[in-house]
């Protein structure tokens, strides 16, 4: 069920908004890119 839901993501490389702070922002946007988002 994870599976199909992370190959549905990767397909459609959806564009995230970001609200975090300067210490973990490079993990989140990171983190993101490894789930198949784009950060912006």
């Amino acid at each position: 069920m994870l599976g199909n839901t992370l190959e549905k993501v990767r397909a459609a490389v959806p564009l995230v908004n970001n609200i975090t702070n300067y210490v973990t922002v490079n993990d989140v946007a990171n983190a993101l890119l490894a789930c198949g988002g784009s950060p912006l």
